[in-house]
C-alpha cells in the first residue's frame, strides 16, 4: 500500500515539475523572473493566445467559427477547413474582400467602383490614368469635337473644359454623355406609327377609283380626286394655276 502511494507522488511531482517548466517556457522567463508583478500575473490570465485554450487544441479538427470567425485565419488555415477548391474560392473572396474605394483612391473628383481586389475610376473629361490623376493637355478644349460633349461644353481654365445637358438629359458616367430622364426630352423626335389621314382609311395606290394624278406638259403636277365627269379635288393651287393641266383616272 506505501508503496503505491510512492508511484502516486512521485508521478504527481513529475507531473508538477513538467508544468512549471511549460510555464516557464511559454511566458519566456527561462528561470529568470520567478515573480510578475499584478499587471503581468493579470494579463497572463487574460491573454488568449491563437490555439492555446488548451495543450490539445492543435489536435482538435479545423472548425471554421474558430479558426476564421472568432479569430483571424490566412489561407492556408481555410485550407485545411474546406476540401472543396470551389468553396474555399468563394469563402476567401467574400472573407478577404474590403472595399478599394473606402480609401478613395480615385484623384479629381472621379468616381470609384469596388471590384474584386480591385477598383476602377472613371475620370471626368480633362483627367485619365488609374486614379485620374493626369491631366489631359488639350489645348482645343471645346473647339475640337466639341470637347467630346455630346451636348454643351463650357471652357474652364486653360485647358480644362465640362460637358452639360440640354433639359430632360442627365450627365452619364463617361461625363460626356447625356441620357435622357423624361419619355420626351427637349429635342428628340417623337415617332408616331399612326396615319397622317384623320377619320379616314388608308387607301392603297390603286384601290380607290376616285383618285387621279394631275399632269402638265406630260410631267406628274399632284394628286386629286375626281367628284364627277368634269371635276376634279386637289388640295394644291399650283396644280391648276395653268389651265393645261390633264387629268387621268390611276388604276393601278
Amino acid at each position: 500500500m506505501r508503496v503505491m502511494e510512492s508511484h502516486t507522488q512521485r508521478a504527481t511531482l513529475r507531473y508538477l515539475l513538467l508544468f512549471l517548466c511549460w510555464i516557464s517556457v511559454s511566458l519566456g522567463t527561462h528561470g529568470a523572473i520567478v515573480f510578475l508583478s499584478r499587471p503581468q500575473a493579470s494579463g497572463v490570465l487574460t491573454h488568449r493566445a491563437r490555439r492555446a485554450n488548451s495543450m490539445f487544441e492543435e489536435l482538435k479538427r479545423p472548425n471554421l467559427e474558430r479558426e476564421c470567425l472568432e479569430e483571424t485565419c490566412s489561407y492556408e488555415e481555410a485550407k485545411e477547413i474546406f476540401s472543396v477548391a470551389e468553396q474555399l474560392d468563394d469563402f476567401w473572396k467574400s472573407y478577404s474582400e474590403e472595399d478599394a474605394c473606402e480609401s478613395i483612391p480615385c484623384q479629381n473628383g472621379a468616381t470609384c467602383q469596388d471590384q474584386v481586389n480591385s477598383y476602377t475610376c472613371i475620370c471626368p473629361c480633362g483627367f485619365e490614368g488609374k486614379d485620374c490623376g493626369t491631366e489631359i493637355q488639350d489645348s482645343f478644349g471645346c473647339m475640337y469635337r466639341n470637347g467630346g460633349c455630346e451636348h454643351f461644353c463650357t471652357e474652364g481654365r486653360g485647358p480644362q473644359h465640362h460637358c452639360s445637358c440640354a433639359p430632360g438629359y442627365s450627365l452619364a458616367d463617361d461625363n460626356s454623355s447625356c441620357l435622357p430622364e423624361v419619355p420626351f426630352p427637349c429635342g428628340r423626335v417623337v415617332e408616331r406609327p399612326g396615319p397622317r389621314i384623320v377619320r379616314g382609311d388608308v387607301c392603297p395606290k390603286g384601290e380607290c377609283p376616285w383618285q387621279a394624278m394631275l399632269e402638265y406638259q406630260g410631267k406628274y403636277s399632284c394628286g386629286g380626286i375626281i367628284l364627277d365627269d368634269l371635276w376634279v379635288l386637289t388640295g394644291r393651287a399650283l396644280c391648276v394655276a395653268n389651265p393645261r393641266v390633264s387629268a387621268e383616272h390611276y388604276r393601278g
